[in-house]
């Protein structure tokens, strides 16, 4: 089976036993997927040339931070407005890091 569940949360969990390299593993899901993303783009540059793809790429990696973050912290009943602030940001992650 190549499907899993998340029993703790665990960033190098990798469900799949022939992801010997944890290429796929849960906390490589956003690169992963901009890898992917980069690859489709790639297919559509002849049609709609480079610059469309790069623009609309490059602000990726920021948008899906910020938004696993805002759900993670409201997830743990944590102030979402507060990830805008680094100094209170890595306060909640340290009391995160001990929960878990």
């Amino acid at each position: 089976n190549v499907y899993g569940f998340l029993d703790r949360y665990d960033e190098e969990f990798a469900p799949n036993y022939i992801d010997q390299d944890r290429r796929y593993a849960f906390g490589r899901q956003p690169e992963i997927a901009l890898w992917n993303l980069r690859k489709l783009s790639e297919a559509f540059e002849s049609v709609l040339g480079r610059a469309v793809g790069k623009t609309a790429l490059s602000s990726f990696r920021n948008t899906v931070d910020t938004c696993l973050q805002l759900r993670m912290r409201t997830r743990l009943g944590l102030n979402p407005t507060r990830c805008r602030s680094p100094s209170l940001v890595d306060g909640d992650n340290a009391l995160v890091q001990r929960w878990l």
